[in-house]
């Protein structure tokens, strides 16, 4: 800031303001750098020989300010949310197992690549008429897919089968996929289609699944030999049961080291043990 003779006698002024018409300028502040809202202002100009801003002008510029600032706030959030939504998608799409993102009522909101690719075969999962994942008759099995994701929507929270419990789907060459189901916290944030995500749904074949040895997750993550073998349990669908019949050891054994893999991986959930071991896993559909 600068005495006004002096700033109209500098070379700035005389050489660049002036010929765009400013000599004068009304400056308000809209968002000085708050957390997550870019530094905007907003100025009107005048040239120099018109007259001076006055009270009224500045009073005037305060009420624009405040129109303004609700008006980018929100163009500003929506653009952040929109961005981080679409950066959760893209890397959804790296993942070569199929990851399905329902609504309240089980209807599909995105398909990841992998998922896609399942789900154009037509072999086993479908996209019924009703926008919701089914799957194609079989033979001796009498609940479809949009049925068992039907009652694992209803079920209360505190009442849910295991996540690990999930559903098989037959397929023409006497294969399976296997989906499992889990619940998304409705204030979680995610978001498609302008509809909000409340279930979580991931497709893969067992046949195709390249999980990571047991040598990897004990230089990971500390685990002992044994520990790392029951995680693996848990990736292929099997039970706690199941987990101590192959492995030969109990069932109170099996949930101590489950204690320990928690501990270890710093997970609280088998749903997100299962997810850390998928994502270090070469999965196809």
């Amino acid at each position: 800031m600068v005495p006004r003779d002096e700033f109209l006698a500098s070379r700035f002024y005389r050489e660049f303001l002036s010929t765009i018409g400013i000599g004068r300028v009304c400056l308000g502040l809209v968002f000085d750098g708050a957390p997550g809202l870019t530094p905007t202002s907003l100025s009107i100009f005048r040239d120099a020989h018109e007259p001076a801003f006055n009270k009224s002008d500045t009073q005037w510029m305060r009420l624009l300010i405040s129109h303004e600032s609700r008006g980018l706030g929100l163009m500003q959030r929506l653009d952040t949310a929109r961005l981080q939504r679409t950066s959760l998608l893209a890397s959804f799409d790296r993942l070569s197992f199929g990851v399905v993102l329902l609504g309240q009522n089980m209807q599909v909101l995105h398909l990841n690549e992998a998922a896609q690719t399942a789900t154009r075969r037509r072999d086993g999962i479908v996209i019924g008429a009703n926008g919701q994942l089914d799957s194609k008759a079989s033979q001796g099995r009498s609940q479809s897919l949009s049925h068992w994701l039907g009652a694992a929507r209803d079920v209360p929270v505190t009442k849910q089968t295991h996540f690990l419990d999930g559903f098989r789907v037959d397929r023409s060459n006497g294969e399976q996929y296997v989906v499992q189901c889990a619940p998304v916290s409705a204030t979680s944030g995610w978001a498609a289609q302008s509809e909000e995500v409340r279930f979580v749904v991931f497709i893969t074949d067992p046949a195709a699944l390249n999980l990571p040895s047991v040598a990897s997750l004990v230089k990971l993550f500390g685990l002992t030999e044994k520990q790392a073998k029951v995680a693996l349990e848990f990736v292929t669908g099997a039970t706690y049961r199941v987990a101590a019949r192959r492995q030969r050891i109990s069932e109170e054994t099996v949930r101590s080291h489950v204690k320990e893999i928690y501990l270890k991986t710093r997970v609280n959930r088998q749903a997100d043990l299962v997810r850390l071991v998928l994502s270090l896993s070469q999965a196809r559909v």
